[in-house]
């Protein structure tokens, strides 16, 4: 055979340029496995090939450094999947705006390349951790920022990144549970708000990466909060993560001005703290519409002190419960217009989902006292509304315990829990007779990058209430333009529950023990 020709040889690739993935032998062996990674770097490519996009659901890392790649096409962006893209030591002048779709990138390097600029969308890239700038002719004030770090970049790129349209008003509905039927004519109705407003110590960066950093102050969020809770317009109001000085400063001036009385308890943390500290401890608060309601008494719930009381001293109750400085507040409301005494209660439950055994024992311990709050003889018992963040699920122990009645200690959320002898002196059951407002109407409560679920809730009695009205869901197509809750539109990581509730038994004061 003769040797190859000086042609043919100058068509062969180079060995430094040929990456062997492969070799024949492991082709003709190797089961079928989709690619996660692929290396193209020091290839001499001037232009990405738009096949490697039909990759988009398996591939997870791609490198494209070291060749001489002057732009990036805008269908670079059908790669989903992405967590790392190496762009590296090329020569690119700019890349698109579509990059910023690609929300699973976790390192995105872009040295040595031709940049000035950057768009605002790569800002929207939340779970970012390393942005390579360093090697580009970057024009200010983005050139200051790279020196700060990825951090600031990507701050400086969101802050200014352009905003989603405002997404439409939720609308009332009937509920698709409830005893009271269309036509009938209630004794009297009131209106309910439940909303966890996101304390300010909690609405981080680090936390929601996704969110403008303006959108986070408290100043921009706590009046669209207002700005929600004057706009629904309820005669009950039960926030939740309120801090402190807020209650005092903020929410119980600017709704006393609208005809509300409020009554807060912060966190039992507060207790221990110096008066400068326990200003930003956050806690619950009720506002009540004081031509509308009455207040006879309120109920403070110290989970943690309660549990010592309570827990017989098992291992479970001492290292687990007591531990958590959770509260509920609640009050005796008489409604003025037909004299009916009516409990509200306002609760917020442990977060942690590694405690799910805590919730269930906190909610126990809940309705355990509102019975012996409440007034009850043997045949009635005044209306109970309770509602807040229950940081459970509707296939939670929690929400079987309080919507069901009674939770077993072979639960999920119990089983191989030492809580045996709490049961016999507690127990995981009650007879109020409570009902969710909400059953089906709304995919979330909670919206957040991470996780989107129900774990807010207004439970009612179904002896005397039932739901007129509830506020509807956000459609799905305006929520899939966010990464999540908190952001411009939305000043919390939850959504503000609402109801119209009826009075269907009007309960005589005389029934009420003092």
């Amino acid at each position: 055979m003769p040797p190859p020709s000086r042609s043919q040889i100058r068509d062969q690739p180079s060995e430094k340029r040929t990456k062997v993935i492969l070799s024949a032998e492991e082709a003709r062996n190797q089961p079928f496995k989709q690619w996660d990674g692929l290396d193209l770097s020091g290839v001499g490519l001037r232009m990405i090939n738009l096949q490697i996009c039909s990759l988009k659901m398996s591939l997870t890392a791609l490198y494209l450094n070291q060749n001489h790649l002057a732009d990036v096409p805008p269908q670079i962006a059908l790669l989903g999947s992405l967590e790392v893209l190496d762009l590296s030591h090329n020569e690119i002048q700019m890349i698109p705006r579509d990059m910023g779709k690609m929300r699973s990138l976790r390192e995105l390097l872009l040295f040595a390349n031709q940049l000035r600029d950057l768009p605002f969308e790569v800002g929207l890239l939340f779970q970012l951790h390393t942005l390579g700038l360093h090697g580009n002719p970057l024009e200010e004030p983005i050139n200051t920022y790279s020196m700060e770090g990825t951090e600031s970049v990507m701050t400086y790129l969101l802050d200014n990144a352009e905003i989603q349209a405002e997404p439409p008003k939720r609308p009332l509905q009937r509920p698709t549970r409830t005893a009271f039927r269309e036509g009938d004519v209630p004794p009297a109705s009131f209106t309910v708000l439940a909303y966890n407003v996101l304390c300010s110590s909690y609405a981080t960066r680090q936390i929601y990466a996704y969110c403008p950093s303006w959108a986070l102050e408290w100043d921009y969020r706590k009046k669209m909060i207002l700005d929600e809770i004057k706009g629904k317009d309820a005669d009950i109001v039960l926030l939740q993560e309120v801090e402190m000085c807020e209650f005092y400063a903020y929410f119980q001036p600017e709704l006393h001005q609208r005809g509300f009385e409020g009554m807060f308890s912060a966190k039992s943390r507060a207790r221990t703290m110096r008066e400068r500290d326990r200003k930003s401890v956050d806690g619950c608060a009720i506002f009540f519409r004081c031509d509308v309601f009455e207040k006879q008494k309120e109920m403070l719930v110290e989970f943690e002190r309660l549990s010592a009381q309570l827990g017989s001293g098992s291992a479970d109750i001492l290292n687990r419960v007591m531990s958590k400085d959770n509260i509920a507040i609640g009050a005796i409301l008489l409604h003025k217009a037909t004299k009916t005494p009516l409990f509200v209660g306002n609760a917020h439950l442990h977060w942690d989902p590694e405690y799910k055994d805590v919730k269930v024992v906190q909610a126990a311990m809940l309705v355990h006292e509102i019975n012996k709050f409440v007034a009850v003889d043997d045949k009635k018992r005044m209306p109970i509304l309770l509602g807040g963040d229950f940081n459970s699920e509707p296939n939670s122990g929690v929400f079987k315990m309080l919507a069901e009645g009674e939770v077993g200690l072979d639960h999920p959320d119990l089983i191989d829990r030492e809580y045996a002898k709490f049961d016999e002196v507690v127990g995981f059951n009650h007879d109020l007779k409570l009902r969710s407002v909400y059953n089906g109407e709304l995919p979330y409560t909670n919206y957040t990058a991470d996780f989107k679920g129900i774990i807010d809730y207004i439970f009612y009695s179904t002896d005397g209430l039932a739901p007129v009205k509830v506020l509807g869901p956000i459609p799905d197509d305006v929520m899939d333009t966010f990464d999540g809750c908190p952001n411009p539109h939305f000043p919390s990581d939850h959504l503000p529950l609402f109801a119209e509730m009826a009075l269907t038994r009007v309960v005589q004061p005389a029934e009420v023990k003092s």
